[in-house]
């Protein structure tokens, strides 16, 4: 999976593995993108247990990916980080950090 900046700016990315959204910290200032495997047919949408109404649900698309607005995990947080892709880069698309996460 991977975090980015909510609003892109700075675009930075992390890549993340292991991931637990029920075990992430609600954090406006981020998204989460969860991927999904192929041959998967649902994956875990839990929102953590303070999760409030104002916190839009998970949304997934057939691109195989699960946004989670508001959502922010780290390691000890929900995830693990790929080592040297924490962050991987700054300066790059929500394509170009979904492309690098499936090379993972």
């Amino acid at each position: 999976g991977i975090v980015m900046f909510a609003d892109f700016s700075p675009p930075t990315c992390w890549l993340l593995k292991e991931l637990h959204p029920d075990e992430c910290v609600e954090y406006p200032e981020y998204d989460m993108f969860q991927r999904i495997p192929e041959g998967v047919a649902e994956m875990s949408t839990t929102l953590p247990a303070s999760s409030t109404p104002l916190v839009p649900a998970p949304t997934s698309n057939p691109s195989g990916w699960v946004q989670h607005p508001a959502l922010n995990c780290w390691e000890g947080y929900g995830a693990e980080h790929i080592e040297g892709r924490n962050p991987w880069q700054k300066a790059v698309s929500l394509e170009q950090c979904k492309a690098e996460c499936e090379r993972h």
